[in-house]
């Protein structure tokens, strides 16, 4: 009688097990299925002129910090965007003067953004907060030469992004 009660209880355990380990191999344990929420963070911080500038007679350069946040801290990468003044004054019928290069400028500085954002898109980044990104628009006149409406060139939020890891 002993006998059978202790095949009858190993058996129970056995069967107990064997549906215990059916479950946890279909069923991740919650520290594997939590890597599927883990976040890495991005921001773009801002917007200055990189030193020294290449040629800053010829061209206007601009850059943006891309920081890629980390547990001990940013890990910085600088995306910059160059305007030939030659071209920008000729394409867009501008004399060389002080007001036509801040407008070159601000085109070097909305394509340094413009580049970075493009960049983190193609890495699978995605946008995570709202920007207030307003770039300047040209507009060509009836004799050819253009007139801008300005976007805003204040300090500018950053711009976060997130993305899988």
């Amino acid at each position: 009688m002993k006998r059978n009660a202790i095949l009858v209880v190993s058996a129970v355990f056995l069967i107990v097990g064997c549906a215990a380990a059916v479950l946890i191999s279909r069923f991740p344990a919650e520290a594997q299925r939590s890597t599927g929420n883990v976040w890495e963070y991005a921001a773009i911080t801002g917007s200055y002129t990189p030193f020294p500038a290449d040629n800053p007679g010829s061209l206007a350069t601009m850059a943006v910090n891309i920081c890629y946040l980390q547990p001990n801290g940013c890990r910085n990468e600088e995306v910059t965007a160059s305007v030939s003044y030659a071209k920008f004054f000729q394409d867009n019928r501008l004399e060389n003067s002080e007001p036509s290069r801040t407008l070159a400028r601000n085109r070097a500085q909305d394509d340094a953004y413009t580049k970075a954002i493009a960049k983190l898109g193609q890495e699978g980044w995605e946008l995570s907060s709202p920007t207030n990104l307003q770039f300047d628009t040209a507009y060509a006149g009836p004799s050819g030469t253009s007139s801008f409406s300005p976007g805003v060139k204040d300090r500018r939020d950053d711009i976060y992004f997130k993305r899988r890891k």
